[in-house]
């Protein structure tokens, strides 16, 4: 009995899975394409660098904001450097973000 039980079930899994592609189709009609390398570089940025340092741009910028808006709502100097320090940060990544991303191909 658990021979054919398991037998039975080892075949319903493998015919799901043909129909499964036919009518599961998450992504619509969507198909992988593998780029070259010529062409990766034209999709988004100019790779790893202006990744990182448009990454870490926004990171200091968001923190920038924060400390900022809480300097204001209690008037404190402290949260106002901090705001001055992230955002100068924030300004230094974001150049070289954009310098990385037009300049480096």
């Amino acid at each position: 009995m658990k021979k054919l039980l398991l037998a039975s079930v080892a075949v319903l899994a493998l015919g799901a899975v043909p129909a499964a592609a036919d009518t599961a189709q998450i992504f619509g009609n969507a198909s992988a394409k593998v780029l070259t390398p010529d062409a990766n570089k034209k999709v988004v940025g100019k790779g790893y660098y202006a990744d990182y340092y448009g990454y870490y741009g926004y990171y200091y910028s968001y923190y920038a904001n924060y400390y900022a808006y809480y300097g204001y709502v209690y008037s404190n100097a402290n949260y106002y450097y901090n705001a001055y320090y992230y955002s100068y940060y924030a300004t230094q990544y974001l150049y070289n973000a954009y310098y990385y991303q037009y300049y480096n191909a």
